[in-house]
């Protein structure tokens, strides 16, 4: 452990760090997740009017949070689903078009890693952060796994991220739907 003291305006400031062993630690330290009890609801939060109507929901899901941003004028709307990620993606680019979304694009992370890598000096593994709790997985980990898929259409434009749930691996996927007005419009909003 380290404590550290800095005159600070007013006053004095006290920094104590504390670090994390993988094999010791409260379960808090361990995941601090860990300890909040249904992060992931089973049922969907919110009404059945929630989701966007010109985006379809990710099949075999539950809601699980919905959150606007005024500064991007976005809405995210956050899932968890039993199937795999691959499944989505396939499920996305399949189904958009119908709702009237152009593809534009569809990242599975990990070949963008092995591109980055393959041509830079800088690895990946020296660049994308790992979680400071010992019993999460490893956020590179997660990062390679994800897939990012980002649709347009004259109104709006939607990124759709899918990747592991670094939570709970058994409650399966997790999605979040990112939809952007490219005009001033309620559609965004919750």
């Amino acid at each position: 452990m380290d404590v550290l003291l800095n005159a600070s305006e007013g006053g004095s400031q006290v920094v104590i760090g504390k670090y994390l062993e993988s094999s010791g630690g409260i379960k808090a330290e361990r995941n601090p997740l860990s300890l909040v009890k249904d992060v992931f609801p089973k049922e969907d939060k919110g009404g059945t009017d929630e989701d966007f109507s010109d985006v379809p929901r990710p099949p075999d899901s539950v809601r699980w949070m919905k959150e606007y941003n005024k500064m991007t004028k976005g809405t995210i709307i956050s899932y968890t689903s039993v199937l795999t990620i691959p499944e989505l993606g396939r499920f996305f680019v399949k189904n958009m078009p119908s709702y009237g979304w152009k593809l534009e694009s569809n990242i599975a992370t990990k070949n963008a890693i092995a591109v980055f890598d393959k041509y830079s000096e800088t690895k990946s593994n020296k660049i994308i952060p790992k979680l400071p709790f010992p019993d999460m997985e490893d956020l590179s980990k997660i990062i390679e796994d994800s897939y990012i898929i980002d649709f347009r259409n004259k109104t709006a434009k939607v990124r759709i991220t899918i990747f592991p749930n670094f939570v709970n691996r058994k409650l399966g996927t997790m999605v979040n739907i990112n939809y952007f007005p490219l005009v001033e419009t309620n559609r965004g909003r919750p």
